[in-house]
């Protein structure tokens, strides 16, 4: 697992730098990271920072992890995972993951069916895995990045934590040339370190039956972009992108067979750009994408699962300059499908016997606990933008901008088939039996050869839950306006008052959202500036968690007595269905105040981000007996974010190379009573003992998406003399106290303020954790170009950890990526 691919990292340096003195490419240097400049709260990353990124998986969150005001998944580095393909997980300035707006190009791909889902299980009865983002884009096919954090414009809506928007874009290259490249990247277990902290870690790793221990895969890629002007109006761009991983794993049956999964993320873009005319413009992009992969149930006969994910969308937009206003509008389409195929439509315990052998534990399976099942979303948007002509007078400006959304969504759950769930078999006892019903017809669930106490008595099913095929549909129109004026005061003072309304016919009340600040220049330039806001974000409202009513009324208790009897339906498994009741939208108010300015070739910002997230949706208990579960809205969160950023302007021409350098540090502090919207493990308890102390539930520090402090260095160079190109970013996150909770025994419970303790916290230490990416290029040629490249991931190989429920995990150790790319 450690072979170095030492052969490409000579090979690129085996050529003679003077040979290619005369036709080195001139690579223009970006800022590391982010360019400051008078909009707080936005930051971009341009096609070449997307290419020179050490991003293994070549996803949106591998870019972002330079961010100050994102903080990640606590396992998105887990070690055993390194055979995934998926984006991970992202909050922005303390929301949870579920709760931004993620875009391509104009066309929302953030999850809006199910998003919180069961994370990563592939085989939860009536829910498929999901993550935050309908898709996974290769950041390949990609022109820029924009992140909106903080001091968010009022066209954005539908979110409380914040955007993201990835972009392709027009070809800028001369008329009548076609431009593009080619390229295919390779890494694997062999060339990466793993640095267990743990037995239990060691064992898993050497047993290689589990998924969340990948011990062996492969994973690759293989990416196109064809771009170019066929004529002077006309602009036309397509790229496409295959990664796949296998991972190699064996099954945790008596023949240790393979059990060997696959993943797969495709990416097909095409676009097309039109000028009618120098006041009219036309553009078109259409988009596919599909990720999934082949799963198994380790101890499980026949229990393979295919989970595929397709997205179709297409993105219509038209630009036109008026004479008094600059008018935008467009159509966006999407379609989503995904869907879980299995091989068997049931789940079969058995006690283990002669004939039901194939386990190695006292109780085997066959089938799957994944009933089939299916997703289906689509998504009609129009959105029309107008920004009026700025009016000028004297040391007074003014401009407005006036829009508006009409959205048409639907979606639905389905299961096709019925679904059994079986419990374990009764043992017949007495003098057994031979499977054989009164009809002379053999019963399926029966097995003549189980042995106990050295006698042969048999065994059949007695109990099973029976899961209803059905469809749930659920339809939601919205619409929205927004109105935002910019004014300025000569050069020293710039205000935006901008306000959004939106409304749907779901969501108990409409919505209006202030979107406030103002930057004061005290010099008159950019030297140094001030700049303030207040804003208010409405999420998504009960869309996703409307969708889950009358799962629960599917799934049905059915018991026989014997193999001659029929199965009876005794009565609905859960007694209720989970409703939303009627919700008010999730919502966030933000304070912003922040410093920003140039000196000595250096731009640099200090920004502190307050939210306060109020109306979240949670999950919560209503009673025991009958169980009977429902959604509010007191799930309560508060993030206050410090950061400080600092960027070279120019490159600095030091030892031969220029460098352009990124430097950022963050201190974060968020308190949230609950993990998400649908989960009740935190919600049925008012007061926790933390530390030996009660508080409210409600200030207990989150347990995830809450670095407290981390420091981030970015150095991009590029070499006179060579071909060479290096990026470097480090990443520190320092030590913190990590928190354990454990329900107290029950004589140990009490009371306080009227209110039952029954749960209590106790921190742990997590030790600091430093993360040094690299990436190295070195190009031949100069018009057609050879560029060979090498990723590193943890390249001090560092034992970095996390706490993963009551124990710790590894992350990645050291890891390489090889890379060959063709432009032309």
């Amino acid at each position: 697992m450690t072979k170095k691919p030492t052969f490409l990292i000579v090979s690129m340096m085996a050529v003679s730098a003077s040979v290619y003195a005369d036709e080195l490419p001139y690579v223009e240097l970006d800022p590391i990271f982010i360019s400051l400049g008078h909009t707080t709260g936005k930051t971009t990353q341009t096609q070449q920072q997307l290419a020179n990124a050490p991003a293994i998986n070549k996803t949106v969150s591998d870019i972002l992890k330079q961010h100050p005001n994102i903080q990640f998944d606590k396992a998105h580095r887990r070690a055993g995972k390194q055979g995934e393909l998926s984006a991970g997980d992202f909050s922005i300035n303390g929301a949870l993951f579920y709760d931004n707006k993620i875009l391509l190009n104009n066309i929302n791909i953030a999850n809006t069916i199910n998003p919180a889902g069961n994370g990563d299980n592939p085989s939860a009865t009536d829910s498929l895995p999901a993550t935050a983002q309908d898709i996974t884009i290769n950041t390949d096919l990609l022109c820029s990045l924009e992140v909106l954090d903080s001091n968010i414009s009022a066209q954005y809506g539908s979110f409380v934590g914040g955007v993201v928007k990835a972009n392709t874009c027009r070809p800028t290259s001369d008329v009548g040339k076609i431009h593009g490249s080619v390229s295919y990247d390779y890494t694997s277990s062999d060339w990466a370190k793993f640095n267990p902290v743990s037995q239990s870690e060691i064992d898993h790793f050497e047993d290689n039956t589990n998924v969340n221990y990948q011990k062996e895969f492969k994973k690759q890629g293989v990416s196109l972009t064809l771009h170019g002007n066929p004529t002077k109006n006309l602009g036309v761009q397509l790229s496409a992108s295959h990664r796949w991983s296998d991972i190699y794993l064996k099954s945790r049956l008596a023949d240790a067979r393979p059990y060997n999964q696959t993943r797969q993320a495709d990416n097909v873009m095409f676009g097309l750009y039109y000028d009618i005319d120098d006041d009219n413009q036309v553009k078109l992009n259409l988009n596919h994408a599909t990720t999934g992969g082949k799963y198994y149930q380790n101890n499980v006969l026949g229990s393979r699962m295919d989970i595929n994910t397709q997205v179709n969308a297409f993105d219509l937009s038209f630009k036109h300059a008026l004479q008094k206003a600059v008018l935008t509008h467009g159509l966006t389409y999407s379609q989503k499908e995904q869907a879980r195929t299995t091989d068997a439509n049931q789940s079969v315990p058995w006690r283990s016997s002669p004939a039901k052998n194939w386990g190695v534990a006292g109780v085997v399976t066959d089938g799957t606990a994944g009933s089939p099942l299916e997703h289906h979303g689509k998504t009609l948007e129009y959105h029309v933008k107008s920004v009026f002509n700025p009016y000028q007078k004297g040391w007074f400006g003014y401009q407005a901008t006036l829009g508006a959304d009409l959205s048409k969504q639907s979606a639905n759950w389905y299961r096709p088939h019925d679904f059994y769930q079986y419990f374990a078999p009764n043992a017949t006892g007495g003098d057994g039996t031979n499977c054989v019903r009164t009809d002379g017809t053999t019963d399926p669930y029966c097995d003549p050869t189980y042995e106990r106490n050295g006698k042969t008595v048999g065994q059949f099913h007695v109990r099973r839950t029976y899961n209803q095929a059905g469809k749930i549909d659920i339809n939601q129109t919205s619409w929205s306006a927004y109105l935002e004026n910019q004014l300025s005061f000569g050069n020293y003072l710039k205000a935006n008052l901008g306000v959004r309304f939106d409304k749907d016919n779901l969501s108990r009340d409409d919505t209006l959202a202030p979107r406030l600040s103002a930057t004061y220049y005290p010099f008159a330039n950019d030297k140094l500036a001030i700049d303030v806001g207040y804003n208010r974000y409405y999420g998504r409202n009960a869309f996703n968690t409307a969708l889950q009513d009358g799962i629960n009324k599917l799934s049905w208790t059915q018991t026989r007595t014997n193999i001659n009897s029929d199965w009876v339906t005794s009565g609905n498994l859960l007694a209720t269905n989970t409703s939303r009741n009627t919700l008010a939208t999730p919502h966030a108010d933000e304070k912003v105040l922040t410093l920003f300015g140039k000196a000595y070739n250096t731009a640099w910002q200090l920004k502190y981000v307050e939210r306060d997230y109020k109306d979240q949706i949670r999950r919560y208990r209503v009673s025991l007996s009958p169980l009977v579960w429902s959604y509010d809205n007191l799930g309560q969160s508060h993030a206050k974010n410090y950061s400080l950023t600092l960027n070279t302007l120019k490159p600095l021409d030091i030892a031969g190379a220029n460098h352009q350098l990124y430097f950022g540090a963050d201190v974060s502090d968020v308190h949230r009573n609950f993990n998400d919207y649908d989960d009740s493990t935190l919600n049925e308890e008012k007061y926790v003992l933390y530390d030996g102390q009660v508080i409210a539930n409600v200030d207990r520090p989150a347990d995830n998406y809450n670095q407290p402090r981390t420091y981030r260095l970015g150095v991009n160079s590029q070499f006179h003399k060579i071909p060479l190109t290096l990026t470097n970013t480090l990443r520190y996150r320092t030590d913190y106290q990590a928190t354990i909770g454990s329900r107290l025994p029950t004589d140990e419970q009490f009371y306080h303020d009227g209110e039952l303790v029954r749960t209590a916290y106790h921190s742990t230490h997590i030790g600091g954790a430093l993360e040094w990416d690299a990436k190295a290029q070195y190009a031949f040629g100069n018009r057609y170009q050879t560029i060979l490249g090498v990723t590193v991931n943890n390249l001090l190989n560092r034992q970095n950890k996390y706490l993963n429920g009551s124990s710790l995990e590894s992350e990645i150790g050291r890891q390489y990526l090889a890379e060959l790319t063709f432009k032309f």
